[in-house]
């Protein structure tokens, strides 16, 4: 702190902002065409623009005592649209109740964003002359990288299949699948450098899930099952360049618990134990740490996990007496020593 007597000073730019302005459209068309068959289709649109322009970082020049500072803006123009049309089911095989769904899901992305970042003028701390944003022409945020205009398509086609099989009077086999076609298409303009880059990817996979549903009573049920996942590295809309090298990370989790829904419907409790794990992840090259590749492994198991933990009060103190397992042990450690909560008692351990 330069001096308690600023510590409310805004040292932003007079006409700063962050706008966003979204529309989101949707329509459902649903045919029955037997007692047992219906068709539904969703069609959807979504435009969105969003600007911020903002003083971001800041410093201070010892030399000249004043308050030094940094400017980004980013605009979005963002539109989305796309079409999903399902058949579903509902009929008995073998004597037993089956509830199937397939279809196919189609949809378009159109994301352009020019970014600008560059270097305020610097002000008094006491009195400052927060002046205005640096209108958004490249040669008020000059080198290379500064003034950038980025374009990115996407395009995606999914078949997906879903059924729910009661193979038992209260227990229901669930089992789904999805397949995705995902190309994407990025341009990035550097202004300054009067320079094009871009690349295009295309991924294709495949994820899962199977799992049982058992009926304890009323509205509660116990439920397992196995999932496969991907994700992407990063944002897919401004994946960068150095991040289109990599591929898709994949990931599965094995999860069980109970769910129940309470006061007709309004109220839905659900508590599981589960163990996670994402492989290729990025991560540094141990040989070098200056160096990203893809290939490190994240993991999570517990009822409480680092997820959760991060959300918590920092006020939260973890007692465990009934089971080792419950809690995600490494992550407790860390938010413990990190301050995020403030303490923990364990009598029980995973490995004992």
């Amino acid at each position: 702190v330069l001096d308690r007597a600023i510590q409310d000073v805004s040292f932003e730019a007079a006409d700063g902002h962050v706008k966003t302005n979204s529309t989101w459209l949707r329509s459902r068309f649903e045919w029955r065409l037997s007692s047992s068959w219906r068709l539904t289709n969703d069609a959807y649109w979504y435009d969105a623009a969003r600007d911020w322009n903002a003083v971001d970082t800041f410093g201070f020049d010892s030399a000249a005592s004043l308050v030094t500072r940094g400017v980004s803006g980013i605009e979005h123009d963002h539109g989305f649209y796309g079409n999903r049309l399902a058949v579903l089911a509902d009929q008995r095989v073998l004597g037993r109740r089956n509830r199937l769904s397939f279809g196919v899901e189609v949809n378009h992305n159109d994301f352009f964003s020019p970014r600008r970042f560059g270097t305020g003028t610097s002000v008094d701390p006491f009195a400052p002359d927060r002046g205005t944003f640096p209108s958004e022409e490249p040669a008020n945020f000059p080198g290379a990288g500064n003034a950038v205009d980025l374009t990115t398509t996407l395009n995606l086609v999914s078949v997906f299949v879903e059924d729910a099989l009661t193979i038992a009077p209260r227990l229901t086999l669930v089992a789904g699948g999805r397949y995705d076609y995902f190309k994407m298409d990025r341009v990035a303009v550097d202004r300054n450098l009067a320079q094009e880059t871009g690349f295009t990817r295309l991924f294709e996979p495949v994820s899962g899930r199977a799992g049982l549903v058992f009926d304890v009573a009323g509205r509660t049920q116990l439920f397992g099952q196995i999932t496969s996942a991907v994700a992407p590295v990063s944002t897919v809309l401004v994946m960068s360049a150095t991040n289109s090298r990599f591929e898709l990370t994949s990931g599965r989790s094995v999860e069980g618990g109970i769910k129940s829904t309470l006061a007709d419907g309004r109220v839905e409790l659900t508590a599981s134990v589960f163990d996670t794990k994402q492989d290729e992840i990025l991560t540094r090259d141990p040989n070098n740490p200056n160096i990203t590749i893809q290939g490190g492994t994240l993991a999570s198991t517990g009822l409480i996990n680092r997820d959760l933990l991060l959300k918590a009060k920092p006020t939260l103190r973890v007692i465990n007496v009934a089971r080792g397992g419950i809690v995600d042990e490494a992550a407790l450690a860390d938010c413990v020593r990190d301050g995020i909560i403030a303490g923990a008692a364990l009598d029980v351990f995973a490995k004992e």
